[in-house]
């Protein structure tokens, strides 16, 4: 499966670079099948070598990532323990994570915030989308989603699966803080009640 899926991107990104690149002097003023067959393997070839370099910094970025750090359009679901309008705080305090980045857009009614990473030398941007969904009082679901501007590239280098990592990450340690916040109250409530007790029983009050 992951030969195929390797291949896949190895064949298709050429293909669409050289059938661009060979129609091009076609549509600018017209051009002899040499010109367009020339215009196909010079675009297949430079198509070819994006493809490796867009590897190779997925590699450097996602070391030990699967196939999934290669495709373009990225998603993941996530959990947080906290209620919605607490969770959508959360959520907007998230975008600090990511580089160049700023709101877009939020809908607090529709759980929707969009986030835009300015363009560098690499790609044109990329738009990440984040969808909150109230499980329960305490719960809300975040579905992240990752996509490069414009919608038709057909690489990002990596940049789209690292946002979405960086993101998920944060979440993660805000609800780890959560916790630790939670049992350190359950325990100090707890030793309150004990030494009170203890007080009680040692005065032999009731």
């Amino acid at each position: 499966m992951k030969a195929d899926m390797k291949i896949s991107r190895y064949i298709y990104v050429p293909l669409i670079s050289g059938i661009l690149f060979g129609l091009l002097p076609f549509l600018i003023g017209g051009a002899d099948f040499f010109e367009i067959l020339f215009g196909f393997v010079a675009g297949s070839l430079m198509g070819l070598g994006l493809q490796i370099y867009s590897d190779y910094k997925v590699r450097q970025i996602a070391p030990e990532a699967g196939e999934e750090a290669f495709k373009v359009r990225q998603k993941r679901n996530s959990v947080l323990f906290a209620g919605y309008d607490r969770a959508f705080d959360i959520c907007l305090e998230s975008v600090s994570v990511l580089s160049r980045a700023k709101v877009a857009r939020q809908d607090k009614t529709r759980g929707i915030i969009e986030v835009k990473i300015a363009k560098n030398w690499k790609v044109c941007g990329e738009k990440i989308t984040y969808r909150l969904k109230e499980m329960t009082a305490g719960t809300t679901e975040i579905e992240l989603q990752s996509a490069p501007v414009p919608a038709t590239a057909l690489i990002d280098y990596g940049e789209g699966w690292k946002a979405v990592e960086d993101v998920c990450d944060f979440l993660n340690d805000k609800n780890d803080e959560m916790n630790r916040k939670h049992l350190n109250a359950k325990k100090t409530g707890s030793n309150e009640i004990y030494t009170d007790l203890f007080q009680k029983e040692k005065t032999g009050a009731v």
